[in-house]
């Protein structure tokens, strides 16, 4: 059970017998409890208080978020964005929150705002999926390259690539990004038995692509 809860952390207590009068007094829920602040550092109108308060605000806005506190969070992040309004983190999150609530429109252009200001492989990648739900497949591609040239996990960045191409009914580049996939793999050698997952999603792939190209007994084999 939660007793307490700040912007960088959480504390829970076992329910044991011995520990029921501790949770009896102290049990938090966490879709309603306050957050307050791990600092007292933002008190005050220097640059520092500023940027301590902005990091407060973000780190709370990411908890309400993750809490489904939708209202809370996007307060929280009106008050970071008047504080430093050309921080990309903020407007990733925006764009989360946006797509959340089903405003495609102001999710794309937030998480342009957040690329703009820093490209990275999570915001290319969370475009890449926000077109892919549009089925702006094409878009998704370029997003999903993006991504893969910043990525520390590439590999399955031209994973979700391949199966961006079957769903363009396009198997050949199809099968060309799951080979590229498989090629960036680490799971090789003494790591060989941790991609069992990962190679089966790109036999998955092989055996679509297979398919889609009428060649069943290749599809039957992957």
């Amino acid at each position: 059970t939660p007793v307490y809860m700040d912007d960088v952390a959480i504390v829970f207590v076992r329910n044991s017998p011995e520990n029921a009068s501790l949770v009896k007094r102290l049990a938090i829920r966490c879709e309603t409890a306050p957050i307050p602040p791990n600092s007292t550092a933002l008190q005050g109108s220097s640059w520092h208080a500023s940027a301590e308060r902005f990091q407060y605000l973000m780190n709370a806005a990411s908890i309400e978020y993750v809490l489904s506190r939708d209202s809370e969070a996007a307060d929280a992040l009106t008050q970071a964005e008047s504080i430093f309004g050309d921080d990309p983190n903020e407007h990733l999150l925006k764009a989360q929150l946006a797509e959340a609530h089903n405003q495609a429109g102001v999710a794309e252009q937030e998480y342009l705002t957040a690329i703009h200001l820093r490209p990275t492989d999570n915001a290319w990648f969370a475009l890449a999926s926000l077109y892919a739900a549009q089925h702006r497949y094409s878009d998704a591609t370029e997003a999903v390259i993006e991504s893969a040239r910043l990525s520390q996990k590439s590999y399955d960045r031209y994973r979700s690539l391949g199966k961006l191409y079957l769903a363009m009914n396009e198997p050949q580049e199809a099968l060309a990004a799951f080979a590229e996939a498989t090629s960036k793999s680490p799971f090789h050698g003494d790591m060989a038995a941790m991609g069992t997952e990962f190679d089966a999603r790109i036999a998955e792939g092989d055996s679509s692509a297979y398919r889609q190209m009428g060649d069943e007994n290749r599809a039957i084999t992957a």
